[in-house]
C-alpha cells in the first residue's frame, strides 16, 4: 500500500547483522595477519578495526537503502487468484 514503510523480516535481518559482524571482524583478522607477517602489532589491527567499521557503516546504508527502494508487495498466504485449482 502507498505510504506504508518498508518491513525488515527476521532473515533480513539475521542477513544484515552477519554481514556487519563478518566485516569487522574479517578486516580485524586481515590486520592481525599483516601484523604477524610485517611484525608491525598492532597497527594493522587497529587499521583493519577501522576499516571494517567503514565497510560495514557503507554496506549496512547501501542494504537499507535498496530495501527502501524495493516496493512491498502483499502477501496471499500463497494462494493465486488465477483460476485454476491446482494451486492445492
Amino acid at each position: 500500500m502507498p505510504g506504508d514503510s518498508p518491513t525488515f523480516g527476521g532473515r533480513d535481518l539475521l542477513g544484515l547483522g552477519a554481514f556487519l559482524v563478518g566485516a569487522v571482524v574479517g578486516c580485524t583478522a586481515l590486520g592481525m595477519w599483516l601484523d604477524s607477517v610485517l611484525h608491525s602489532s598492532p597497527l594493522c589491527a587497529v587499521i583493519g578495526v577501522f576499516v571494517g567499521i567503514a565497510l560495514a557503516g557503507f554496506g549496512f546504508a547501501a542494504r537499507i537503502r535498496a530495501a527502501m527502494r524495493e516496493p512491498i508487495e502483499p502477501w496471499h498466504g500463497g494462494v493465486s487468484n488465477d483460476g485454476d485449482d491446482d494451486d492445492w
